[in-house]
């Protein structure tokens, strides 16, 4: 078997042969450098609870579970349809409510797509709407003392990931934001919604709010292979 040093080698040679060949890196390349990333961040965050806003069907829940995270996860979905399909995800150690986050409390008419995990509250730019769902809205500073109830929770990690509407969230956390032990949040390069931010206004947010920039991950590009969206 090689040493590590002579297997980086190998790798290194090995990429360098690909790019001179001309063959794109797929986007996965991108997610398990982030996937990477989050697995450190959580292990040295001593992160033991992750609040889950925008969960879908649970595709990110079933991607902690399979980079070794085991801690808690509490998740927050309001369209039916997704919701009862997270419902099938859950585990010993994870947790899901039907509801959306934002701002302020109370209810929102959610923009329906025929892919669900774009299911938003602004509307999609170039795509159709399929139906409109009206969902309840909670906040993160409400909801807070719940999930430290129900999970016993003392570093607790943040991921958003809502379609546009992610500074709508972290605003509802209020004073209460400092609790959070790191964030991870979709922002946009190029809209895929109307009235959304900037990923520089988002970034200019969470910074106001106490994040420090880690890393940027590209979420999905388009056929030149200009980022349309990172992590």
């Amino acid at each position: 078997m090689p040493s590590v040093p002579s297997l980086k080698k190998i790798i290194s040679q090995f990429g360098f042969y690909i790019v001179k060949a001309g063959v794109l890196a797929p986007n996965s390349v991108d997610r398990f450098q982030e996937l990477s990333t989050l697995r450190y961040m959580l292990k040295s965050l001593e992160i033991d609870c992750v609040v889950d806003v925008g969960a879908n069907i649970g595709q990110f829940g079933r991607d902690l579970r399979r980079i070794g995270y085991d801690g808690w996860i509490y998740s927050f979905e309001p369209s039916g349809n997704a919701y009862g399909l997270l419902l099938k995800a859950l585990d010993s150690k994870w947790i899901a409510e039907r509801s959306a986050l934002g701002a302020s409390e109370g209810s929102l008419e959610m923009h329906i797509e025929s892919y669900s995990v774009m299911n938003s509250f602004r509307r999609p730019i170039d795509r159709p709407v399929l139906g409109r769902e009206t969902v309840a809205v909670g906040t993160l500073s409400n909801v807070i003392d719940k999930i430290k109830s129900a999970t016993g929770a003392k570093n607790i990690f943040l991921k958003i990931d809502t379609q546009g509407f992610d500074m709508e969230v972290l605003k509802g956390a209020g004073t209460r934001v400092t609790e959070f032990r790191g964030l991870l949040s979709e922002v946009s390069v190029r809209p895929l919604y109307e009235d959304i931010p900037s990923y520089i206004q988002a970034l200019e947010c969470y910074g106001r709010a106490g994040f420090v920039l880690h890393s940027l991950y590209p979420v999905s590009r388009d056929k030149q292979r200009s980022v349309i969206e990172y992590n």
